[in-house]
């Protein structure tokens, strides 16, 4: 193949590795209860993942996907390591006022949409089972989250 379908090969594999890691930390299924520091081994991970797909060379040049292209297939893992590390009444309070979510998460890179934030962090408390996460799942009213 050429280089620049091995390129893409490469690009689109990890796109969809980084789709199943996602999938696999949002897996309703799981009784994984997630702890804030959980957060620290997800990242050394992510990052572990990146150095391969990348494959830089004894000079710093990518030999498989680029910099750019890693950082937008990482995009939204980062942006759920994010609110994973984030305690459960932050999310309960900023679900509870979208609106909130640029001026508490001024200057945090991995913010994109409101929608999404509040999408993964609702995700993330249905997983959680501290008593803050359980106050929110039983409340009668929330937004929609699926």
């Amino acid at each position: 193949p050429t280089e620049w379908t091995r390129r893409r090969v490469l690009f689109h594999v990890f796109r969809a590795t980084c789709a199943a890691f996602e999938a696999v930390l949002l897996d309703p299924s799981s009784v994984r209860d997630y702890a804030l520091d959980d957060v620290t081994v997800f990242s050394h991970d992510l990052r572990l993942m990146q150095d391969f797909f990348v494959a830089e060379n004894e000079v710093g040049e990518p030999q498989g996907v680029t910099h750019v292209e890693a950082e937008e297939c990482l995009a939204s893992l980062k942006l759920l390591l994010g609110i994973l590390d984030t305690r459960s009444e932050v999310l309960v309070e900023l679900i509870a006022r979208p609106a909130s979510i640029s001026t508490t998460l001024v200057g945090h890179q991995n913010f994109r949409q409101h929608e999404l934030y509040v999408l993964l962090a609702g995700k993330v408390l249905s997983k959680r089972t501290d008593s803050a996460a359980r106050s929110w799942k039983a409340a009668p009213v929330r937004g929609a989250v699926s």
